[in-house]
């Protein structure tokens, strides 16, 4: 009998169907950040999430429809992000840079799994990675005021971002502690260089 909503197939039942569909996702976004669009198949896919292929077509129909979901998620984390950073108590632009590193969260493996796809020459993809990076810049330039340092202020997020998501192996325990001091300088100089621009 084929999957309908009234009869999904068994391993999309259990727990829910929400969190079938949301381990599809992570497994996809992990195959697209560890191996790359080619890699990312359906049956790949599938065999990393633990549900069949019917169950996995039965949540997103075509893997155009898996990668509509893995952009979803990312506007809907960056917009969670972008709320945080705007409501921090220590400001936005020290928010941005102190949460710049990768940690292995739900928005950096979409960022890159989104990346990865846009590597692949997906301009969707494209177009997501540059409304996020709009949506932070905005931020930045809010709280600065002015365009050129906040151009700065993102090339700088992005290069810590860049260099923990792209090259973890870079990173060891000692250099994540001097990374740490050198976020706190980097918060310091820019803190010091907004004011200064400023005229304060």
């Amino acid at each position: 009998m084929p999957a309908t909503p009234e009869n999904p197939p068994t391993d999309s039942v259990a727990p829910a169907a929400s969190s079938t569909r949301d381990r599809i996702l992570d497994a996809f976004a992990e195959l697209l950040g560890e191996h790359g669009e080619r890699a990312a198949t359906l049956d790949a896919v599938a065999a990393a999430a633990g549900v069949s292929k019917g169950g996995l077509l039965y949540h997103f129909g075509s893997k155009e429809a898996l990668i509509a979901g893995v952009l979803q998620r990312l506007a809907e984390l960056v917009a969670r992000d972008v709320e945080a950073i705007r409501a921090s108590p220590a400001g936005p632009v020290a928010q941005l840079i102190r949460s710049s590193m990768a940690t292995g969260s739900a928005l950096d493996k979409a960022l890159v799994a989104t990346s990865r796809l846009a590597q692949a020459s997906n301009s969707t993809a494209r177009d997501a990675l540059r409304a996020a990076n709009d949506a932070w810049y905005q931020i930045v330039l809010e709280s600065t005021g002015d365009p050129v340092l906040s151009r700065a202020i993102m090339l700088i997020s992005d290069g810590l971002a860049y260099g923990s998501a792209f090259l973890p192996e870079s990173m060891t325990p000692e250099t994540a502690e001097l990374t740490s001091s050198d976020i706190d300088d980097l918060v310091d100089l820019i803190t010091e260089v907004t004011a200064q621009r400023s005229g304060h």
